[in-house]
């Protein structure tokens, strides 16, 4: 029994218990999945064995009624690129590889980029159902942010950036974060689910409190001042 993934309305608690409620669910619908779902899916598993892709979800299941024994940590892996070479440019390029849903905290990141002080370049790869959104709050604050869709070359397309962020409200082993690192690119991540198994602060990388634009936009500050630490911090990732 493979789980991937928990119902999006309590996955943000995935390592993260003091999260606060979606928007849009019902304290009825959120108490079904906490006390009628989860604990289905923990009797199901002892008729065997479930894999959880990072800490953070095992942790998040036993603490809900998911046997230790049966649980077992196999997380997800991606072969390893060349060496990233660091592409010239004018102004930091950020991208960002996610669905625009509200889980993946697009919006946080545009709020960061209006409050960063450097010039700040966004390419936003994926497709979501809050895309005409998200565009409509990138012009209005005069942001530089480009929305590629769906692409599948992703791997050729964060090699022209500087930098991938991942501002999830809620994740679990977010695979754009292990494609950066395998390429050298260094992440600037969320403290949420299994991002901080990925993103070490400090050593592969900088990790920043959810829902947090201004702590965002010092990261992001930070690294377009120091070229040689994006560098540094990509190399390490690999």
């Amino acid at each position: 029994h493979t789980l991937h993934g928990m119902p999006e309305e309590i996955a943000a608690r995935i390592g993260r218990p003091d999260a606060p409620d979606p928007p849009g669910v019902s304290r009825a619908r959120l108490t079904w999945l906490e006390h009628g779902y989860l604990p289905i899916e923990a009797g199901l598993t002892r008729l065997g064995h479930v894999i959880a892709p990072s800490q953070a979800m095992a942790d998040f299941m036993v603490s809900h009624g998911f046997a230790p024994r049966l649980v077992h940590v196999v997380g997800y892996g991606v072969e390893l690129d060349g060496e990233h070479e660091p592409q010239e440019h004018e102004v930091l390029v950020a991208a960002v590889a996610a669905n625009l849903e509200y889980w993946k905290g697009i919006d946080v990141l545009l709020d960061a980029a209006r409050l960063a002080k450097a010039p700040l370049q966004l390419e936003i790869y994926g497709a979501g159902s809050l895309r005409d959104e998200l565009e409509e709050q990138a012009r209005q604050a005069g942001i530089d942010a480009r929305f590629h869709g769906f692409v599948g070359d992703i791997r050729v397309r964060l090699a022209d950036a500087d930098v991938l962020v991942q501002p999830s409200r809620a994740d679990t082993l977010p695979l754009a974060v292990l494609e950066a690192m395998a390429g050298g690119l260094p992440v600037v991540g969320t403290r949420v689910g299994g991002i901080p198994e990925l993103v070490l602060d400090g050593e592969t990388g900088l990790v920043v409190p959810p829902e947090d634009p201004r702590a965002l936009a010092a990261a992001l500050d930070s690294l377009a001042a120091d070229p040689e630490r994006r560098r540094e911090l990509g190399r390490r990732g690999r």
